[in-house]
């Protein structure tokens, strides 16, 4: 039965009684002005005697003309009401709205109605019940004020409290009349109640909104991978054997605060899209400088296995050993047409060094490891002419100057041998050298001459000279686009494998003056000057990743490609770069210098967008990439550890280390990359040297330090990179480095043990080695079972016979023989 509640309204013409339903127009709190006040107390009444005494209740017309006058009370007060809580009855003088006067009359209360009402139910429940109300008296009377017109949460509760409770005709918070609330104040607490629920309906408004945009996107990113999923099935399926294009593109000296997903300061939006639709590898891991790095790129092994943990210095009779086979010759011979852009650093003293004889069909770029970005110009300094302090832990290094072999800061552990070249030692060379400048005082008259120098760019073996004045990116991103059209047009389908090896960001700091046609813009808040330009130096190789892609996409080849990134060390903050806030700078075996920010795109991905944190190393890349290289049709459909569901997890990390103590460090991470599966790397070396034992090691969450790690160990904050030449902020070194460098002998230093607990303090922050002997002993045993397979650095020193100015002016091979 729906339940019916008497609702008495008072109009400007019509005055009535009627029913209306439970929740209708007037037993709401909204009311219209031109509405009876009155009505929101008789709803209430009505309501609770309905519920016992479900009948129509008819009332008188002039009852309701008293009760519901425009400038009158309510209908009534109840017992003990009144205006001052006097306790009587309220008597009110309307004045009717045809302008005829009454009697004044005593209104019924709420305990009349009631007794009223059981009367009638008891005599007779079947007929509706009358109630009497005395004739209206004709005596004229002053009207009261108009009652405060209030909420009707503010009301009293039902029932009265007795004297003084306020339940005629003006209405107060409290009761009893007092307290009246003038409009003025209901206004504008009205208007605050209102601005309040609008501001909570936007707000809840904006939150569904939000909501309903992550659910879309969330939607959306599952349909992508869906339909990527569903793709590679049907290509499995068929037995597709179509190879994916490979574009590795490789920075220089880029720290890991210096891209876009870890700092949002840097402006670099196509990585950043790349990022976003792809995956993140926040656990990939390099060697500390530069040539070590891209030896393990490209060999998948780690140097110190063949003796190439040092750099190359411009004049360094040395190279990678050409008995390695690298990865464009593993590429070559599934059918890739294979070309280098940019930086080569593995040696150039002989052609079978050089890139076009290491597997590349063409290269265009610089053999050194750094030049000019305008003027394609190298400088030789001056060899020293004494040893000075030497740090057996950063090896070719001076602790003076902070230069290392090829001009960057601090080997940290992957110097040359640490031989220091006096000025005779360099010109006591035999053969061609010897007729050249064979004593001390011959050298130092021809020092200027020494510090010229000499230019370095080459198209495959042909030096250039025209590429001076132009911006180095300009010119990377213009070749690449060429080779990229010229692969379309003559490749024959054949799969193509880009190494975009860019000088970007290592020193020099040179910015261009527009990047992408665009004028620079650094964030205001950024005041060190080196940092500013570091800023415009990744925004610049950010738009050659940009047009990368967009040639891609031209040439319909995107589809079908496999874009790789990754930097080949830490930032160097002596040059604008930073690491904040992980531990130590390029050079360094703390974090800040080995791990690299990495990530993987690609159209082929089934699963993108998240950030993979699992164990790699540099030299995984080879295996990776290599069981990329084969094709959709040979890719798992799902991630599948077979090897550890046969065995147990630590059988199959036995296994594991027992692979890598042999030829090859490789690990295949295609399948845990693809499905976001668990990485098959629980340990690797950072680096290693023998004689006395130094180095850095990795087990699972366990980090070991034989030695100093680095002559810059500090936590670096952007605000502090890049200053004055010779000047050295507190925080590049922490005390303690800082105390063993001044007053500490080598072997001291030697015998440093440092342990940390990477799962728990990835900052580097506390030593436990002192805590946990049993887990150094044991690291310090496997590091040492590497040393066994390792080789001493082979940097031998300096051959004038490679100066530029006896090869008219360049940098070119032909004075050496090569290593095999």
């Amino acid at each position: 039965m729906r339940h019916q509640v008497p609702c008495i309204t008072h109009n400007k013409h019509v005055s009535n009684i009627g029913l209306r339903e439970p929740g209708g127009k007037h037993a709401t709190v909204n009311a219209r002005e031109e509405d009876c006040f009155g009505m929101w107390i008789i709803p209430h009444h009505f309501k609770l005697l309905h519920h016992f005494f479900p009948v129509r209740v008819p009332v008188p017309h002039d009852a309701l003309q008293n009760a519901c006058h425009p400038h009158g009370g309510l209908l009534g007060g109840r017992e003990g009401g009144g205006r001052g809580g006097e306790g009587k009855k309220n008597h009110y003088h309307l004045h009717h709205h045809h302008h005829h006067f009454h009697e004044p009359q005593t209104l019924p209360t709420t305990a009349y109605l009631l007794e009223e009402l059981m009367k009638g139910q008891t005599e007779n429940g079947e007929r509706e019940m009358n109630l009497v109300v005395p004739p209206l008296s004709t005596q004229h009377a002053t009207l009261p004020p108009p009652p405060p017109r209030l909420k009707q949460y503010t009301w009293p509760p039902l029932g009265g409290r007795g004297e003084g409770s306020g339940g005629g005709g003006e209405r107060s918070r409290g009761g009893g009349g007092s307290g009246d609330v003038s409009d003025h104040d209901f206004s504008n607490l009205k208007a605050k109640e209102l601005r309040k629920m609008e501001e909570d309906e936007k707000r809840m408004w904006k939150r569904m909104k939000n909501r309903r945009r992550k659910l879309r996107k969330m939607m959306k990113e599952e349909m992508k991978r869906r339909k990527r999923q569903m793709r590679l099935t049907s290509k499995r399926k068929r037995g597709s054997d179509r190879r994916p294009n490979i574009m590795l593109i490789v920075a220089d000296d880029l720290g890991y605060n210096d891209v876009p997903w870890h700092n949002p300061d840097i402006r670099a939006p196509e990585l950043l899209r790349l990022a976003r639709h792809g995956v993140v590898l926040e656990n990939h891991y390099v060697l500390p400088v530069c040539s070590p790095s891209r030896a393990a790129l490209l060999t998948g092994r780690y140097p110190f296995r063949y003796g190439k943990q040092a750099s190359f210095t411009p004049l360094s009779p040395t190279g990678l050993n050409t008995s390695l086979t690298l990865l464009p010759q593993h590429l070559q011979r599934l059918g890739y047409k294979t070309h280098l852009i940019g930086k080569w650093h593995l040696g150039h003293c002989d052609w079978a060094y050089t890139p076009t004889h290491r597997g590349f069909d063409s290269f265009y770029g610089y053999y050194l490891g750094s030049q000019g970005y305008y003027n394609r110009y190298k400088k030789i300094g001056m060899p020293p002419i004494s040893a000075g302090h030497r740090n057996e832990v950063l090896g070719r290094h001076s602790a003076t100057t902070g230069e290392g072999a090829d001009g960057n800061t601090d080997l940290g552990g992957n110097g040359g041998s640490g031989d220091s070249n006096t000025l005779e030692d360099v010109f006591s060379v035999g053969g061609d050298g010897e007729g050249l400048l064979k004593t001390k005082k011959t050298a130092l008259g021809e020092e200027q001459r020494y510090n010229e120098g000499g230019y370095d760019f080459r198209l495959n073996e042909t030096p250039l000279t025209n590429v001076t004045g132009v911006y180095s990116n300009d010119l990377y991103a213009a070749r690449m686009e060429e080779v990229i059209q010229e692969h379309v047009r003559g490749s024959e389908g054949a799969p193509l494998f880009l190494m975009l090896s860019l000088q970007a960001t290592h020193g020099p700091l040179e910015a261009p003056p527009s990047i992408c046609g665009k004028r620079n813009s650094v964030p205001k808040h950024i005041e060190n000057p080196s940092r500013k330009i570091f800023h415009d130096m990744v925004a610049a190789m950010d738009c050659v990743v940009g047009r990368m892609v967009k040639q891609l996409r031209r040439s319909h080849l995107y589809h079908n490609t496999i874009i790789v990134f990754t930097a080949d060390n830490g930032g160097n903050f002596r040059v604008g770069g930073n690491n904040f806030p992980l531990r130590g700078s390029k050079g360094s075996l703390y974090e800040g210098g080995t791990r690299g920010v990495s990530l993987l795109h690609s159209p082929l991905l089934p699963n993108v967008g998240h950030r993979y944190r699992g164990l790699m190393h540099v030299v995984d890349w080879r295996e990776t990439l290599l069981h990329a290289a084969m094709g959709p049709a040979h890719w798992p459909l799902h991630s599948s550890p077979d090897l550890q569901e046969r065995r147990g997890r630590k059988e199959v990390e036995e296994m594991v280390e027992e692979e890598r103590e042999g030829d090859d460090d490789s690990l295949d991470l295609w399948s845990a990359l693809l499905h976001n599966g668990p990485s098959p790397r629980t340990s690797f070396v950072y680096n290693l040297r023998k004689g006395p034992l130094r180095g850095a090691i990795r087990r699972r969450h366990w980090k070991l330090v034989l030695g100093l790690g680095g002559r810059y160990d500090g936590w670096v904050p952007p605000e502090d990179v890049g200053t004055v030449t010779g000047v050295e902020c507190s925080s590049w070194n922490t005390p303690t480095t800082r105390h063993l460098l001044a007053h500490a002998q080598t072997s001291d230093i030697n015998d440093m043990v440092t342990l940390f607990n990477m799962r728990d303090d990835p900052l580097e922050t506390t030593d436990l080695s002192g805590l946990y002997p049993e887990v150094v002993a044991t690291l310090r045993a496997k590091l040492r079972e590497y040393s066994r397979h390792s080789k001493h650095p082979h940097s031998p020193k300096d051959d004038p016979r490679g100066h530029p100015s006896l090869h008219g002016g360049f940098f070119s091979p032909g004075w050496c023989e090569p290593l095999v």
